[in-house]
């Protein structure tokens, strides 16, 4: 292993990157130093861009593919070399949006008898009954099948995180009987090397098999089982929330059913019944009369909670609208009984401007009002201003941890020195960085 191998692999285990993205970055670096035939640390960013066209142009690479490599080369030569042209001179390309394919039902079911092995057969089945992403499972246990529960027990799944899925009575039956017949041991479907499990290249493989016998035109790989899990779910009616932990997905954004299916959020297309609900006017008048009603009873909630509960909220909603302007991602649009209830609202009180009789001696009286309050009205003191020895430290924990953002530092400030500060107040204070640069 060369020094550079060996400085990188340490940088990306003090950030506890995964084994699969380590592996990926170690990959494409080793790619540029065959490509040049000498060591990455002496390559200019002219070449370092070079190269990335060449991948463009020549090895025509998907726009995954590319952000992979983009994302290897930025952490080698701005987090290990600590060179600062890496975050402007290697950019990272643009993603299309593209919609997965979807297998219906009977494409599932006809596609899962079409696979000869029995390991495979149920593992693929296990992926759509669950909504397991391929990795998960393969390296699922015995241990993880909780038939008492009902749940499946997924360990350290993608972002290392551990989660519970469904197990339906149907898929117990199916894993039960496959037990019977393999007997496995430790793992639930393991490989052809003693005591390790089933590589994902063996399931992909038999998955491309099964395609062309079942004469499919569809692509089909092993996560298109959990694509067709999330729509389905979506079709019977399950909310998007439920849906999210299913699929383990850190935000609502990545799981709308935009992604899955062109259904919409605010309302249901009722294909079953072969009419769409917006069509019908009775239907949309009832929607109407119990969106006033349901905003007419928030109202009455809302004048009667305190002031501290609405400043709470105020604060949740604006840092949640901050966060969705970071993203880009775009709010959902109002709609139309809430816009009818908002108009109702603002015109409740107009009537009072037609019973007001403005007079000089009023328009005086509203004056010296007006005065005696701005004269007499105290103004918050504000935050006291941070001392500059905390400033410079929270700038030298932000340019030394590049990946680390105002939360992570706020919460190395408090638990590690006891010294509390709010992550805007320690956002304030860190250094720009160049749009695209995650916090």
């Amino acid at each position: 292993m060369t020094p550079l191998r060996q400085r990188m692999t340490e940088a990306m285990q003090i950030r506890n990157f995964a084994h699969n993205t380590q592996a990926a970055y170690l990959q494409q670096i080793a790619a540029l130093a065959r490509y040049y035939h000498q060591s990455p640390e002496a390559l200019a960013a002219e070449q370092v861009q070079a190269y990335q066209l060449y991948l463009t142009n020549e090895r025509k690479l998907a726009p995954g593919s590319l952000c992979t490599v983009a994302a290897a080369l930025r952490f080698l030569y701005y987090v290990t070399l600590k060179r600062e042209w890496a975050l402007n001179d290697i950019p990272i390309p643009k993603k299309p949006l593209k919609l997965p394919v979807i297998l219906s039902r009977e494409e599932i079911a006809h596609f899962l008898e079409c696979i000869g092995s029995l390991k495979h057969r149920t593992l693929l089945t296990t992926a759509y009954a669950a909504g397991l992403r391929v990795s998960e499972a393969t390296h699922l246990k015995l241990t993880d099948i909780d038939s008492q529960r009902m749940v499946i027990r997924v360990e350290q799944g993608k972002g290392q995180k551990d989660r519970y899925v469904m197990l339906s009575p149907r898929l117990l039956e199916v894993l039960r009987a496959y037990w019977k017949r393999a007997r496995p041991r430790q793992w639930l479907f393991p490989g052809d090397i003693p005591g390790r499990p089933i590589t994902r290249d063996a399931v992909g493989q038999a998955c491309d098999k099964a395609r062309r016998l079942s004469g499919i035109d569809k692509p089909i790989t092993p996560h298109s089982m959990r694509h067709a899990f999330a729509t389905h779910l979506l079709e019977s009616g399950a909310d998007v929330r439920k849906i999210q932990l299913l699929l383990g997905h850190r935000s609502l954004a990545t799981c709308a059913p935009q992604k899955f299916a062109p259904w919409s959020f605010g309302g249901r297309r009722a294909a079953a019944c072969g009419r769409v609900w917006h069509d019908e006017p009775m239907l949309q008048w009832m929607r109407m009369i119990a969106g006033l009603l349901s905003d007419v009873l928030t109202l009455g909630v809302l004048c009667v909670r305190t002031s501290t509960a609405i400043r709470a909220e105020n604060l949740v909603l604006r840092r949640q609208l901050a966060r969705y302007i970071e993203r880009g991602i775009k709010p959902r649009r109002v709609d139309y009984e809430t816009r009818v209830s908002l108009a109702l609202f603002s015109r409740l009180c107009e009537w009072r401007n037609a019973v007001v009789n403005v007079r000089p001696s009023t328009v005086v009286r509203w004056h010296r009002l007006g005065w005696r309050i701005f004269w007499r009205w105290k103004c918050r003191a504000g935050r006291p201003p941070l001392p500059p020895e905390l400033r410079a430290l929270i700038r030298k924990l932000a340019t030394e941890n590049v990946l680390w953002g105002e939360e992570r530092i706020a919460s190395e400030l408090l638990v590690k020195l006891g010294i509390r500060v709010s992550p805007r107040t320690v956002r304030k204070y860190m250094p720009k960085r160049p749009p695209g640069m995650p916090r």
